[in-house]
Formats: C-alpha cells, structure tokens, sequence
C-alpha cells in the first residue's frame, strides 16, 4: 500500500510540472504574439479561375437549375446539372416563362472550372408542343 501512494505521489508530481512549464511556455509565446502580427506580411495573387464551356443537349429545365446531356460520343452518358447565377436567373426566368428549354435542345453552358453554378447559358430553345 505504501508502494502504491508514494508512486501515485510521484507520477502527480510528475504532471503538474509538465503542466506547469507548459502554462508558462504559453504565457511567453503570448507575450511574443503582438510583435509578429505588426510584421509585414507577403502574399501571392489569387490565380482566376478558368470560364470552361460544356457543349449539350438538354435533359430538363426548371427555374433553379439546368440538366445537360453531354453531346460527344465518348462521354454520352455524362450528365450535368448546373443551377443558376444570380445575374443569370432573371434571363432563364423568361426563357422559362415563354415555354423553356425542350429535351434535347442544343445548349451550350458557360462555367467557372470546378463549379456547377453556370454564368451564361446560349442555345435556341425549341417551341413548346
């Protein structure tokens, strides 16, 4: 029994000097903070991202977002959807409204390269029946 207090004794002794030199080492790393935010700081330009364009034909039209079928040969079965720009929604609004995008109607969506939100989007669409 005395082995085991005196080792219980030991290992606290133990953690609360690790404890403390590690409260202390944050205590100087704080007071050392205020100095290296004033320090000029270099940044790199954001790189653009690239505008890419994906030929297709329509799959569906709603307000809110566009499917597309891909319109090469390898890739036939890819399918996207792309929903809406802001600036972009007031012209598919009325595309919509005067009867949409039929399926498949050639379109040719514009939009930044890892995105799916389309920035423009050119084709005819085709008469409501």
């Amino acid at each position: 029994m005395i082995r085991n207090s005196l080792v219980a004794m030991l290992l606290a002794a133990g953690l609360a000097t690790v404890a403390f030199s590690a409260t202390s080492a944050r205590r100087a790393a704080a007071g050392a903070l205020p100095a290296a935010q004033t320090a000029a700081v270099s940044t790199m330009p954001v790189p653009h991202a690239t505008r890419m364009k994906f030929h297709g034909a329509v799959v569906n039209q709603s307000s809110n977002f566009i499917t597309v079928r891909n319109l090469d040969p390898d890739h036939q079965n890819e399918l996207r959807t792309f929903t809406f720009a802001p600036e972009l929604r007031p012209k598919m609004q009325t595309i919509l409204d005067a009867g949409g995008y039929q399926n498949g109607d050639r379109v040719v969506v514009t939009f930044l390269a890892g995105s799916s939100v389309a920035l423009n989007v050119r084709g005819r669409p085709s008469k409501a029946a």
